[in-house]
């Protein structure tokens, strides 16, 4: 098993000999990340179920951006008494099951 450290910050020769040790030194701050983190997103339920959709429905991972804006109508099916596993399945439900994984294969050739 190999442990491998990806970043875009240059490493000099002391800390690559210090890795195997497992003696990794503390990064500087990097110049080109901001000081201070992004804020983290506040605990939303509606949020949640609609960025883990893609755990039980691979075919529905969605970005940030959908989740935020899906949101607000996830979170009225919860107000409305809807558990998360009723939005669920409902979110999932109907979908076509035969999924199109090589659509050149069935042309005749």
């Amino acid at each position: 098993m190999t442990r491998t450290y990806f970043s875009r910050t240059a490493r000099d020769d002391s800390w690559w000999a210090a890795l195997p040790a497992g003696n990794v030194p503390q990064a500087e701050p990097d110049e080109h990340q901001p000081a201070d983190p992004a804020p983290s997103r506040p605990h939303n339920p509606a949020y949640a179920l609609l960025a883990g959709l893609g755990r039980a429905e691979p075919r529905l991972t969605l970005s940030a951006a959908d989740c935020t804006s899906l949101a607000p109508y996830v979170a009225e099916w919860l107000a409305r008494g809807a558990s998360p596993d009723q939005v669920l399945a409902t979110l999932t439900a109907g979908l076509p099951t035969p999924s199109i994984t090589r659509p050149g294969s069935s042309c005749p050739g």
